[in-house]
């Protein structure tokens, strides 16, 4: 693989037939990628699709070692400066793993496992789209990250792109709120609900603090002593961070 610079375009150069590993030609191992995720040992692949055992083996190895970043973006002019990170957390052996991810413009920028769901942990993990970024010559930082109410995954991206402003999700209070809701209250929870989402509907921020009051002014008054109550007050006092 080849890296050219026209005008402060940097482009990479590769077959489109290729592999991202550029170890074969993708018609070439198609079929032996499907037995792979068959789960058919690679002794058995070597003998129905030729080579040897090793190949394949090490073919395997690769498949997730290429750039997202420079696989979905190929230029540093359409780096995205708004993102979407989330971190699944997902037992592994029995350990809670965290998968890092990063989207931006309807695209993969940014997947890697990290072994906790720490700061400092997600913060090496969501580093590889940094890393990636870097390497096309990026001058500009995204801006903006959209995520849940995680707060190690606010600290990591402060870390990595300082100043950067987190948004928090609006969706993740709706469904707190939604699962706080007993049986008794799903009635005022139905009013409650369609105002919060009056709320996400609102083009500027002037409307948007308006209607997170008057949802306050609602709560205190209609709703009473309840988990739900104690989720959608604080709701409202996280105005800033959407």
């Amino acid at each position: 693989m080849r890296k050219i610079g026209v005008e402060g375009i940097t482009s990479q150069i590769r077959p489109c037939s290729g592999l991202s590993s550029l170890r074969a030609l993708s018609d070439q191992v198609e079929n032996a990628l499907l037995l792979l995720r068959l789960g058919v040992p690679f002794w058995a692949i070597a003998y129905v699709c030729g080579r040897n055992p090793m190949y394949w083996y090490r073919l395997f190895l690769r498949r997730g070692a290429s750039s997202l970043v420079g696989t979905t973006v190929h230029t540093a002019s359409k780096l995205p400066w708004h993102g979407v990170a989330d971190d699944y957390h997902v037992p592994i052996k029995g350990m809670v793993r965290s998968i890092a991810t990063t989207c931006a413009n309807g695209c993969l920028v940014g997947v890697e496992a990290v072994n906790s769901v720490c700061a400092e942990a997600l913060q090496h993990g969501s580093g590889v789209f940094t890393e990636d970024a870097q390497r096309l010559l990026a001058p500009d930082k995204p801006h903006t990250v959209n995520t849940d109410g995680w707060q190690a995954t606010h600290t990591a991206w402060r870390a990595l792109f300082a100043p950067m402003f987190v948004i928090e999700c609006f969706l993740h209070a709706y469904l707190t709120g939604r699962d706080r809701a007993t049986t008794a209250l799903r009635r005022l929870f139905a009013t409650a609900a369609d105002t919060i989402w009056h709320i996400s509907s609102a083009t500027t921020k002037r409307q948007m603090g308006q209607r997170i009051r008057r949802l306050s002014e609602w709560s205190g008054d209609q709703l009473p002593d309840s988990p739900m109550k104690d989720t959608i007050i604080p709701l409202c006092h996280k105005r800033k961070r959407w």
